[in-house]
C-alpha cells in the first residue's frame, strides 16, 4: 500500500517470449526487480524498447515517485484512465470503476501508459497525487477518505485544455453511491446491497458525443444487465441486454457449473438492426480433471455457430488444456468471438470467421508455458490456414 513500510529483500520478475504466428516471428521480453524503497520495469518487443520506469516507494508523507512509463487511475476514468477496462454491460460489478492511483508500468501494450514523472503524498486521511508526462500532460488528484467513502478532486491541464472534475464513492447503509463529474461530461450511478450476493444497480454517462443509461440486477447464479446509449454524431440508437444464468452444484466427486447467456444488441439505424448471440457452456470438474464445453448460436445477418470440447488437467505448478474446434460463419457480420488460453500476461480472444475447425494445445510446467494451435478452411477454401507456436518463460526470485 502507498505509504507502507517496505520489505527490505530483492525481488525479481521476468519474462522472455518467442512467437510465430502464419509466417510473422515475434518476440518479446519484460523484467522488473525490487528492493526495499526502489523497484525498476523494463519491456521490449521485437529487441526494441516499449516501456520502462523506475520508482522509490516512500513512507509517511512522499507515497512513492516513479519516472518514466506509469498508470494513472482516477475517479471513474472520464480524465485519467490507463490500460484495459471492463465493459459495464456484462457484470453489475463493472458499473463502477475501482481507481488505482499511481503505478509503474512495464506494458508491452506501446502507448497504454503515460510516460513522465509522478509522485503521490499521504497527509492522514488524505492523499495527493501528482504527474507530468513528455507530452504535455499536467494532473493534479486531490483524495480524503472517510469511513462511509471517498471524496476526489482532479484539474487537468493539457496543451490545448484545462479542466478539472470530482469524483465520489460513498455508502449509506445498503446503498452506494459513486461518479465522477467534469462540466462537460458525467459518469455517475449507484448500487443497493441487498445481502450477500445480491444487488441490483444504476449507471448514467454523459459526453459531447454520447450519452447513455445502465440498470442491472444480479444474485447468486444469474444477472440481468441492460443499457441505452445514443451517438450524438452519428444520430444512432443501441439498446443491448445480457442475461446470464451460471449456477454450481456437485454430482459426486463432479463439480458442475452450467452457463447460459443472452445477448442482444439492437441498432434501429442500421441495416442489420438486430445481433443476437446465444452461448451455452459447461465446467465439469474432478479433482485435478477438468472438462469443458461450449456452443455458441448467433443471428445478425444469418445463423452462425461455434462449438468446442476442451479437456484439462491442473495443478499448482502444471497445467495441460486440449481444445477442439468446430466453426460455420459465413458472414463478417455474424463472427464470432472465443477466449483462447494462452501464456501468463497475454490476452487472446480472436474472431472466428469462416468455415472450419481449429485445434490448440496449452501446457504450462513451472516457469514455462506453450501454445501451439492450427486453424484451417476446408470448407472455405479462399481462406489461408493458420497456425500459431508460442514458447514462454517466466520466472521469479
Amino acid at each position: 500500500p502507498v505509504g507502507a513500510r517496505p520489505r527490505k529483500r530483492l525481488r525479481t520478475d521476468a519474462m522472455i517470449r518467442a512467437a510465430e504466428k502464419t509466417g510473422v516471428r515475434s518476440t518479446a521480453a519484460k523484467f522488473s526487480a525490487s528492493c526495499s524503497a526502489y523497484s525498476v520495469g523494463l519491456s521490449s518487443r521485437d529487441r526494441e524498447f516499449v516501456s520502462g520506469y523506475a520508482s522509490r516507494q516512500g513512507h509517511r508523507l512522499i507515497g512513492q515517485v516513479i519516472a518514466g512509463d506509469f498508470n494513472a487511475r482516477f475517479g471513474q476514468g472520464l480524465l485519467s484512465w490507463t490500460g484495459f477496462t471492463m465493459s459495464t454491460l456484462y457484470t453489475v460489478g463493472a458499473f463502477a470503476r475501482s481507481p488505482s492511483g499511481l503505478s509503474g508500468s512495464n506494458t508491452l501494450s506501446a502507448g497504454s501508459a503515460k510516460r513522465g514523472l509522478a509522485a503521490d503524498f499521504v497527509f492522514g486521511n488524505a492523499d495527493l497525487s501528482l504527474y507530468a508526462t513528455k507530452d504535455g500532460e499536467q494532473l493534479a488528484h486531490f483524495q480524503y477518505l472517510t469511513k462511509r467513502g471517498s471524496y476526489g478532486l482532479t484539474v487537468q491541464h493539457t496543451p490545448s485544455t484545462l479542466t478539472a472534475s470530482a469524483d465520489w464513492r460513498v455508502t449509506f447503509g445498503k446503498l452506494t453511491a459513486f461518479g465522477e463529474a467534469t462540466p462537460k461530461a458525467f459518469r455517475t450511478g449507484a448500487f443497493y446491497n441487498h445481502s450477500y450476493g445480491k444487488r441490483g444497480a444504476v449507471l448514467f454517462r454523459s459526453r459531447p458525443e454520447e450519452y447513455a443509461a445502465a440498470i442491472g440486477g444480479e444474485v447468486q447464479w444469474a444477472s440481468l444487465t441492460g443499457e441505452y446509449s445514443y451517438d450524438c454524431d452519428k444520430q444512432k440508437r443501441q439498446l443491448r441486454t445480457v442475461a446470464l444464468c451460471n449456477p454450481s452444484f456437485s454430482v459426486g466427486s463432479f463439480t458442475l457449473k452450467p452457463t447460459v447467456r443472452v445477448h442482444s444488441r439492437y441498432r434501429p439505424e442500421e441495416k442489420l438492426r438486430w445481433r443476437n448471440d446465444l452461448r451455452a457452456e459447461l465446467d465439469a470438474q474432478t479433482g485435478p480433471w477438468l472438462l469443458h464445453g461450449r456452443y455458441n448460436a448467433l443471428h445478425c445477418e444469418q445463423w452462425a455457430w461455434l462449438s468446442y470440447l476442451e479437456a484439462g488437467y491442473k495443478l499448482d505448478k502444471t497445467a495441460l488444456y486440449l481444445r477442439g474446434t468446430l466453426f460455420k460463419i459465413d458472414k463478417w457480420n455474424d463472427r464470432i468471438y472465443s477466449y483462447e488460453r494462452d501464456s501468463p500476461g497475454n490476452f487472446n480472444v480472436p474472431a472466428y470467421y469462416g468455415r472450419g475447425w481449429a485445434l490448440s494445445l496449452y501446457a504450462r510446467w513451472r516457469w514455462l508455458s506453450l501454445r501451439a494451435a492450427t486453424t484451417r478452411y476446408p470448407w472455405t477454401p479462399e481462406k489461408e490456414p493458420k497456425y500459431e507456436f508460442k514458447f514462454q518463460l517466466n520466472f521469479r526470485i
